[in-house]
């Protein structure tokens, strides 16, 4: 796997963590909302199953989907000038 492709995942792995985490955040909002009483194994069961829930992914991946874009375009500019930067002397980009 080259350095790029690691970047990608790498970029992946944390937009995914950011939308999981969007998505925890808004059952606890609706838990709270719910007047009921709710204890910790419902409250994980709940967070579980929206986590899991394709809607909410979907509306998680359009809320950052900018966010995703800009990070990703941020992070490949700053490799490949990193990789251009470190040329050795006698090598030129193709």
């Amino acid at each position: 796997m080259t350095e790029i492709e690691k970047l990608k995942q790498t970029l992946h792995q944390i937009c995914t963590e950011i939308e999981n985490q969007s998505i925890e955040n808004d059952v606890y909002y609706e838990a709270i909302l719910d007047s009921r009483s709710i204890n910790l194994p419902d409250l994980k069961q709940r967070v579980d199953a929206a986590i899991a829930d394709p809607e909410r992914r979907k509306t998680a991946q359009q809320r950052y989907a900018e966010m995703r874009l800009a990070i990703s375009d941020a992070a490949l500019n700053a490799a490949f000038s990193d990789l251009l930067a470190n040329l050795p002397e006698n090598q030129k980009p193709n």
